[in-house]
């Protein structure tokens, strides 16, 4: 896990800088940044299913990791948009999934949800000293551009992928074995999973949320660096990022204990409404000082909903089928709430700005919440929980 989120802070916020910097526009950018996850909405299931009844998943999440260093070697040589599309796809094959399996290896375990956090917290450091790197070297070396740091990333994929092999696994055909059907197949997991009334407000949920976060997080790298706009250096951007990435760390080394006093629901809401005052913040005073200071909510918005979105599918998914539920649930709120965000961004390019852009961020967020009241009352009545905000 650690591993993975250094790749993530290696080329996740300077992905739009280094498209902008070969001469890509930001309507291509935004494609760019929305194709990749469309085709982890199939792959990433995919993986689910064949680690939950077929395959070893960590050997499965080396064997990506080997892939992803293969890819990330193609990308300093491919400057043309339609090669650049064929990468990103392949990218997001490789990457995505990944994220999905570390979370199901580690809540495998008998004490996952008290470990998952804290392994989530260093993940979010190491995504803090890469992001940082690649900012410091990128503006002391700005001649040379970024297609450096696809290198590096090629060196963090082959020691992800040794890294994987040495975890504890779930046992290969785990799901077969429990369910005790030898040939049960993708779309019955499906069905298993989706039965579930709350899982299926749960995910259109996340989904929802997902409208403008996504773009928002991407693009701030863009509004910071346009000369027309903020004006920024590679090093605002990573501070930027890395305000965000530090502050998620305290909801993740500290989650267990808040929520032993706080019930799931009302924190899916704070993470909501938040989304709409940080957003809302960046429209009515573009500034650097206010992107800096709204990061601080990235505790809420992405750090809080995040590792509430990965315990609440584990809690209501079956134990055998639980990396097909972490699986899509990836797919669900990071895949296509991510790239159904970026469309939006890119259509909303053809008539304004990025700056105007975070006033619509702001609004999407709002129609999350009538699916919120219904989760709320799904889970409340299934679990037959009283008390909205503290436990009892």
């Amino acid at each position: 896990m650690i591993w993975i989120f250094a790749l993530i802070g290696l080329t996740f916020p300077f992905l739009p800088v280094y498209f902008s910097s070969i001469g890509l526009s930001d309507s291509k950018i935004a494609i760019l940044l929305a194709i990749p996850p469309l085709v982890m909405l199939v792959t990433g299931q995919l993986v689910g299913y064949l680690t939950d009844i077929h395959m070893n998943q960590k050997s499965v999440l080396a064997l990506l990791c080997l892939f992803g260093a293969g890819v990330y070697a193609f990308f300093p040589f491919v400057r043309g948009f339609p090669g650049l599309m064929v990468l990103m796809t392949l990218h997001s094959i490789a990457l995505r999934p990944c994220i999905s399996l570390a979370n199901s290896l580690v809540l495998a375990t008998s004490d996952g949800e008290r470990r998952f956090g804290l392994l989530r917290s260093l993940g979010s450091v190491s995504f803090v000293v890469a992001s940082t790197l690649v900012g410091v070297i990128a503006d002391g070396d700005a001649g040379n551009g970024l297609a450096w740091m696809f290198p590096m990333g090629v060196a963090v994929n082959l020691v992800a992928a040794a890294t994987a092999m040495t975890l504890r696994d779930v046992p290969m055909g785990h799901g077969k074995r429990v369910a005790g059907n030898e040939s049960v197949s993708f779309w019955a997991v499906q069905r298993e999973i989706l039965s579930e009334p709350i899982v299926r407000v749960f995910l259109a949920f996340t989904l929802v949320s997902q409208l403008g976060h996504g773009a928002g997080v991407m693009f701030q790298s863009r509004l910071i660096t346009a000369p027309d706009m903020i004006g920024g250096g590679n090093v605002d951007v990573a501070i930027a990022m890395n305000i965000g990435a530090v502050a998620e760390i305290v909801v993740f080394l500290f989650f267990n204990r808040i929520l032993a006093r706080v019930r799931l629901m009302p924190l899916f809401l704070i993470a909501v409404l938040a989304q709409v005052v940080r957003w809302g913040a960046i429209w009515a005073v573009p500034e650097l000082w206010v992107v800096h200071a709204t990061n601080v909510l990235h505790i809420f918005t992405f750090g809080l909903m995040h590792i509430c979105t990965v315990v609440l599918i584990n809690r209501e998914t079956a134990p055998h089928l639980r990396a097909s539920g972490q699986a899509l649930l990836s797919i669900v709120y990071m895949t296509l709430g991510g790239t159904l965000s970026q469309v939006v961004a890119a259509a909303f390019f053809t008539v304004g700005d990025v700056h105007q852009f975070y006033g619509l961020a702001a609004l999407l967020a709002i129609p999350s919440l009538p699916l919120w009241w219904r989760m709320k009352t799904l889970y409340e009545r299934k679990h037959k929980v009283s008390g909205f905000w503290i436990r009892r």
